[in-house]
């Protein structure tokens, strides 16, 4: 039985199922290099035993299991991405063997088609990077650069009490810090 968050503090026994949709060749903590096949559903039941509202413990063991099952999945997340990108690199290999070298060169089987891409995208010289800038300026063209500052740099700048430009100041906001046990 799945909740929303905002009913899991209702006063009830509570059992809390966390669901992963999964591949059948993929599960928790094994990695398995055969074809995906259909999804199939995994749940795993937390039951907090209590007839009112959970206790903290009983919360924090729950998120316990949540972090424990969502870094399982982002392991495998992470195998399944380096997988892709291995067998991306040797496609692309076997197709400049067989001189398909250029946008939109494909290769096709039962399994697929494997399209060849050119992509663009901005790249800047870092010393050039005030000179960017007042170009941008002079010319209407902000939005050329994304707006957000570097949060660790500007806190270094605080912590040693140096001034900060103007429109820059440091705000706080919260967060939460778990540690399993």
């Amino acid at each position: 039985m799945a909740l929303a968050a905002d009913r899991m503090l209702m006063p009830l026994a509570v059992t809390i199922a966390i669901s992963f949709f999964l591949w059948d060749s993929v599960s928790l903590g094994i990695f398995d290099p055969r074809p995906l096949t259909r999804p199939r559903m995994l749940c795993y039941c937390v039951a907090m035993s209590t007839t009112t509202e959970p206790t903290i413990s009983d919360l924090l063991a729950a998120l316990r299991t949540v972090k424990d099952r969502k870094d399982a999945v982002n392991e495998t997340l992470k195998q399944l991405n380096e997988w892709e990108q291995k067998h991306e690199i040797a496609i692309l290999a076997a197709m400049e063997q067989q001189g398909l070298t250029k946008h939109g060169d494909k290769v096709s089987s039962e399994s697929g088609t494997f399209v060849r891409q050119t992509k663009w995208r901005a790249k800047y010289a870092p010393e050039k990077w005030p000179d960017i800038m007042a170009w941008c300026v002079d010319n209407g063209r902000t939005d050329l650069i994304q707006r957000r500052t570097a949060d660790s740099r500007v806190m270094e700048l605080v912590d040693k009490g140096l001034p900060l430009p103007d429109g820059i100041e440091p705000e706080s906001y919260t967060d939460c810090l778990f540690r399993r046990s």
